[in-house]
């Protein structure tokens, strides 16, 4: 059997039509993909991206195809988000499915993961690692704003609203992502936006026209090189004057990343600790900050005190800090060494948290910063950023094993039931074989040490395990025995808790490599965890569980040498007593920093008298004046352009060109032509509309008469018939203005749109030769007619 006539003419009108907006597809694809790419700024590796950018590509081929086919809006999304799934699946679970498809595994990896995702994203800061459910939450999230952004484009045949998707999804990126090419990635973002806005617009334009292709293609050019003018405008204004304009680089006045209340506060803080093998497996050359300092040791961020069974945190109250830092009780610890000064330049360091040797007693040259004495932790009012210099002065312990052993004991009382605390479904296997190895210490300190020397002795340094230190992670670890610092430091945790050590995870670097500029350059591969231990009046007391790492100075009581990475090596395996490294030669004196040219140095804020911001002003004026020509500019030249047309268009065109007129009245009144009707067919629904005015419908039904004829006329129309057109064209004008509020009009002189739809008119005629037509034209029924002159 073959197809009815109308059934293959509906099939090829259809599959005209998904033809006719392959351009704006492309485009719009475009603009999903940039919008992808953006996402970097979430990650710390490009991995992401063939993913991400394979499930945009693959949604919008879906959407176009469901188009080309004919399939029903309905049914199409339907079919574009099982779609979506399908690609996530390939591109994120490939090994779960079976002959391409998901299967039972897809469905519950994908919960797993995506739970997981969940949860890491209220604890990671970015940039973070590309795991799995990152990977699978941003393929689903671009795909489903590729299949927003295509339903929009052109199953509603809103231009605008079809960018609203990836603008939100841009927007989110900018807002939590790094500052890492931000300057870029809005200029190529822009570019796409205006570019799709363009190829959209002129694709609608062009299936709109009701009269010669030739003279279509004509007047599209006009809106193609407008468009792409004020783009580049738009473009370099955001660029360029937008960073200058006043205030722009002052702090947020909301800080959407870190909501922070003046005073004191109490603040659940990300633990920097699922960030620790990301920072590992960085480039060994990717230096975070120099410290020049009187003493070696570790440089400690921050200690974690609450573990939920899946990731510790730290639960803490902070407090304004002034130059001299409150201590956590009002005796001084014992065994400590006082007065070490160290003086931070940071480079790459994306952390609340500012570096310093534990305990820090003075601080210098941080605004605004705030501490918490039980923690020992600096946190700055945003993240650190590059080029702070400041200056830290700690009491760093200096203690050896025969005080621990004869006071090293755990204090009693409900002040460290915090640090005991446990959840529940911990294993119990963990607690007995933390007893098993503490079997026969009598003192705290001694168990302390028994369980030190038990990962050293028996586990190996690797990072290449899964990442993480819950339950799961714990089991995994003590069965492999191998992994790296985060699980060695969770496990070590865990365990001493179990057995009544009250016990915390410290979290910061290794001393680094001094340069012959007597600096301590710490680098990615600094990163480190290590426990903590509180032992009677000498307070919190360090161990090094990790293999191949060492604590400077703490060699009396731990019995480990100084180790660390170093830049080119991996960490060898060491035993008790042993160095992975060598330590490095004792530094020069120390040093001030010296400040680099163009950099930011942070500070008290200085204003100095008689200064005038030329810049700021400068970039004021400029938004002024632009916001003027928007103003004043816009409604000038639309209306000295409808002037231009209708004295240079004569006879058919004239019609034609108040039948544009009266459709763009039309549209702002909502009601504008669809592609699939004809003349008589806008000019009929149009009429029939509750918001068209009285005037209206006489008027419209004259004039669609007038431009059906004009349209496919091979000679000069009468005079009348031109005049009776123009006139019905302003009725319908003015019916439509006079019926809109004063916003209304207000909005629709200020529509820059209005340009566009000027240019689009402006194919219907040629200046320099208002009468001369070509041989092809477009009836009302939009089948080609061949003129009758040719």
């Amino acid at each position: 059997m073959t197809a009815s006539p109308s059934t293959a003419s509906k099939a090829e009108t259809t599959r005209s039509a998904a033809m006719a907006t392959l351009p704006a597809t492309a485009a719009l694809t475009v603009l999903t993909v940039v919008t992808a790419a953006g996402m970097g700024r979430l990650f710390n590796s490009t991995s992401y991206l063939g993913p991400v950018v394979g499930a945009a590509v693959g949604a919008h081929a879906l959407a176009w195809l469901w188009r080309r086919l004919g399939v029903r809006s309905a049914a199409a999304l339907l079919l574009s988000a099982a779609g979506v799934l399908l690609v996530t699946t390939w591109v994120a679970l490939p090994h779960t499915t079976v002959l391409g498809l998901p299967s039972g595994t897809t469905f519950n990896q994908m919960a797993s993961q995506l739970s997981q995702a969940r949860q890491q994203l209220q604890e990671l800061t970015t940039p973070a690692p590309v795991t799995t459910g990152f990977l699978l939450g941003s393929a689903l999230i671009v795909g489903i704003v590729a299949v927003l952004g295509d339903w929009a484009a052109f199953r509603h045949r809103s231009t605008l609203e079809a960018t609203v998707p990836s603008l939100a999804l841009f927007i989110y990126t900018a807002a939590l992502g790094t500052s890492r090419g931000r300057t870029l990635a809005v200029a190529i973002y822009l570019a796409a936006l205006i570019g799709f806005v363009l190829v959209s617009e002129s694709s609608r334009r062009a299936s709109t026209m009701p009269w010669l292709t030739s003279r279509a293609r004509r007047g599209l050019t006009p809106l193609l090189r407008g468009g792409a003018t004020l783009g580049v405008i738009a473009v370099a204004a955001a660029l360029v004057v937008g960073p200058n304009l006043p205030g722009a680089r002052s702090a947020a006045a909301v800080d959407l990343r870190h909501l922070t209340q003046p005073g004191p506060s109490q603040r659940t803080t990300i633990s920097p600790l699922v960030d620790i093998r990301s920072q590992l497996v960085k480039p060994t050359d990717v230096e975070l900050f120099t410290v020049a300092s009187t003493t070696r040791t570790y440089w400690r961020l921050t200690s974690l005190d609450t573990f939920d069974g899946a990731i510790w945190s730290a639960n803490q109250s902070y407090r304004t800090a002034g130059v001299e830092l409150p201590s956590a009780s009002a005796a001084a610890p014992a065994g400590v060494a006082p007065g070490v000064k160290q003086a931070f330049s940071i480079s790459n360091l994306a952390s609340v948290w500012a570096p310093a040797a534990y305990r820090p007693s003075r601080l210098v040259g941080i605004p605004n910063a705030s501490y918490n004495p039980e923690s020992g932790s600096i946190i700055t009012p945003s993240a650190t950023p590059d080029g702070l210099t400041y200056q830290v002065t700690s009491d760093v312990p200096h203690l050896d094993g025969a005080e621990l052993t004869q006071d090293g004991t755990v204090p009693a009382g409900t002040d460290v039931a915090h640090y005991l605390a446990l959840p529940g479904g911990i294993p119990e296997s963990i607690r007995q074989t933390a007893a098993q190895i503490v079997r026969g210490q009598t003192t705290d300190y001694g168990k302390s040490l028994a369980l030190q020397n038990w990962f050293r002795d028996n586990f190996r340094y690797n990072l290449n395990v899964p990442p993480g230190h819950d339950d799961n992670a714990m089991l995994r670890f003590l069965s492999a025995r191998q992994g790296y610092c985060e699980q060695f430091a969770g496990t070590y945790a865990v365990m001493a808790r179990s057995i009544g050590l009250p016990t915390r995870v410290a979290v910061g670097f290794t001393p680094g490599q001094v340069a012959g500029d007597a600096f301590y350059h710490v680098r990615a591969l600094n990163a480190h965890a290590w426990p903590e231990v509180l032992l009677g009046r000498y307070g919190w007391v360090s161990f090094e569980p990790t293999p191949g790492r060492g604590e400077p100075g703490a060699e009396a009581y731990t019995g480990v040498a100084a180790a660390q990475a170093g830049p080119t090596d991996t960490p060898p395996q060491s035993t008790t007593g042993t160095s992975a490294s060598p330590a490095p030669t004792t530094p020069a004196p120390l040093p001030t920093p010296k400040p680099q040219p163009n950099v930011v140095h942070a500070g008290p804020t200085v204003r100095h008298a008689g200064h005038f911001p030329l810049t700021g002003v400068a970039a004021l004026g400029v938004v002024v004046l632009l916001a003027l020509a928007w103003v004043v500019g816009i409604p000038l030249l639309a209306r000295r352009r409808r002037q231009r047309r209708r004295a240079a268009a004569r006879g058919p065109d004239r019609v034609m060109v108040a039948w544009a007129e009266a459709a763009d009245s039309l549209a702002l009144m909502g009601v504008g032509r669809q592609p699939s009707e004809t003349l008589q067919e806008h000019a009929r629904r149009a009429a029939g509309s509750r918001v068209a005015p009285s005037e209206v419908p006489p008027a419209l039904s004259t004039l669609a008469q007038d431009a059906s004829v004009a349209s496919y006329a091979a000679g000069p129309l009468g005079t009348e018939v031109v005049s009776r057109s123009v006139v019905a064209a302003a009725v319908i004008e003015g019916a439509v203005w006079n019926r809109a509020t004063r916003w209304q009009r207000l909005r629709w002189r200020l529509d820059p749109r209005q340009l566009f739809r000027a240019s689009r008119h402006d194919g219907g005629w040629n200046g320099r030769d208002p009468e001369r037509r070509g041989p092809e034209r477009r009836g009302p029924d939009r089948s080609p007619r061949v003129s009758r002159r040719a």
